[in-house]
């Protein structure tokens, strides 16, 4: 009997040292969260400078994550700033963000912000906005990023980053303006707009959330890994987008602002898509990326596309 209970022992042993051993191989902690052994490109790969950019409210377990894929991002660029807005919440991510800054200084901005508003989507639309104002500010004082990355500081970016994607994007950026990248399963259904779905999902009187996942995924999965899909709006959690052209746009909460880059056949084409559904007119929001999407489009030429291959881990 001793001798079983020895030998169930020993194989227990075993295979515990087997996975210890493929954690540390793979470089994984007991967190989920890449081990701080990634080593910087000898020298950096574009010649531009990059701006990193996002908003914080209550997301002190994914700081440290996010962190560390934005320091194995900003090494292959000649120079970078992080911009972060915070507004005020209940857990620890202020003091979490001021020990980067100051680990990070002179690169990291923060800035504190306020939920000034009931209304979600008009809080993140102003703390977005907040963050451009800064980049505006960086510019006139003679830093000149060709690109600026919005990011999500939650655990949307908090798995590892897949640098060659990031990079076969960069690579080719002369067939965009902004991109941002896939998900499975595509998740930010609010800030998406393709032809002929151009009004986000919630706009409708019958719930489409589940029929618009499946539409989006299906679409999404068949394209080809090196297409830039052409939408109106997408973020999806990270997105890049070029300087010139976006800092002369603004975030904007509000459905009617929205609306006004909604021709007669871009609605005709959509109720046609959902019909029998029924557009719900009485909706006040709508997502802060579509206006900051469209505005980019419609008075400035701006192409924004899909990437289908999937940025994160």
């Amino acid at each position: 009997m001793l001798g079983i209970v020895f030998t169930v022992f020993l194989i227990l042993l075993l295979i515990f040292s087997l996975i210890v051993i493929f954690v540390l191989q793979n470089n994984w902690k007991a967190t989920g969260s890449i081990q701080d052994t990634y080593k910087p490109p000898p020298a950096p790969v574009y010649s531009y400078p990059i701006i990193i950019c996002g908003i914080v409210y209550q997301c002190a377990p994914y700081l440290d994550a996010v962190f560390q894929n934005i320091l194995r991002i900003v090494p292959f660029f000649s120079d970078y700033r992080i911009v972060i807005e915070i507004d005020e919440g209940k857990d620890a991510s202020l003091s979490i963000l001021e020990s980067w800054k100051d680990r990070l200084r002179p690169h990291m901005i923060l800035v504190e912000g306020t939920k000034s508003s009931t209304i979600r989507t008009e809080n993140i639309a102003i703390a977005r906005n907040m963050v451009l104002e800064q980049i505006r500010a960086l510019v006139e004082k003679g830093f000149e990023p060709r690109f600026f990355i919005m990011m999500d500081m939650d655990n949307v970016c908090s798995s590892p980053i897949k640098l060659p994607v990031l990079h076969h994007v960069l690579d080719n950026e002369h067939v965009w303006d902004s991109v941002s990248f896939h998900r499975k399963p595509y998740y930010d259904l609010w800030a998406l707009s393709y032809d002929p779905y151009y009004l986000s999902c919630f706009h409708w009187k019958t719930n489409v959330v589940k029929s618009s996942i499946e539409k989006v995924t299906k679409k999404f999965n068949n394209l080809s890994p090196k297409e830039f899909f052409p939408v109106y709006s997408a973020f999806n959690g990270f997105a890049i987008y070029r300087t010139e052209i976006f800092l002369r746009c603004d975030y904007d909460w509000r459905f009617q602002s929205t609306q006004k880059y909604m021709t007669p056949t871009m609605l005709s084409k959509n109720k046609k898509a959902m019909y029998p559904n029924v557009f719900k007119r009485t909706m006040e929001m709508d997502c802060e990326h579509r206006f900051f999407h469209m505005s980019a489009i419609f008075d400035h030429g701006a192409r924004i596309r899909l990437c289908p291959q999937l940025l994160f881990t």
